[in-house]
This record gives C-alpha cells, structure tokens and sequence, in this order.
C-alpha cells in the first residue's frame, strides 16, 4: 500500500458513532490526491491565469474548487502572510541598533 494511506480503523485519527458512519464508508483506497493544479476547463485555466500569475496556491485553489474568488483570497492571503513573516524577520539595521543602544547603556559617556 501507499505511505499515508490507512488499511485499518485502528489508524485513523476519527471515531464513528453515528449509524451508517464507519472507516469502510468514508475509505476510498482508489482516491488519490492532487498535488498540482489540474484543470478540465481551458477556459477556467485560463482565466486562472489571468488572476493568478504564477501564484501556484492561488492556481491550485481555482483548479480545485472552480472557484476564482477562493483564489484571489488565497493570493491575498499568502501575501499578507508573507507581509507579516517580513515584518517579523529582525533586519540587519535593527541588529546593528540594538547593538549600538546595549552599548550605549552600559559605557554611558
């Protein structure tokens, strides 16, 4: 079998306790997940691509969904993410302010 895919209840991270509900219902040993954006529409991955760039979360999310709003969101999204890990990463001037403020306190002139 495939890393990653269950062949038993016993591995599985969910309890069935409703009637009709079991790991056997919900397993699907033939589904296999998309990695990379795949689309069926010439004309979605078209516009896709218009909207997206090379923004490849941006792509995936419309290839799955058909969706190009859930697109945009997810490019708006990853940018604003990237926006804050910039914002978090001390800079080199920083470092060199800091520095030169710890000096300062403690040899004061």
């Amino acid at each position: 079998m495939f890393p990653g895919i269950l062949n038993d209840a016993s591995e599985s991270l969910f309890a069935y306790n409703r009637p009709l509900e079991s790991f056997d219902v919900f397993r699907d040993p033939s589904f296999m997940p998309a990695f990379e954006p795949v689309f069926d529409d010439p004309e979605l991955e078209q516009r896709a691509n218009e909207v997206c760039g090379d923004d490849e979360f941006c792509l995936f999310d419309i290839a799955a969904t058909r969706n190009e709003d859930i697109g945009m969101a997810t490019m708006m999204d990853v940018g604003e993410f990237d926006n804050l890990v910039d914002l978090a990463e001390p800079s080199k001037y920083r470092h060199i302010q800091l520095q030169s403020m710890l000096q300062h306190d403690n040899h004061p002139a």
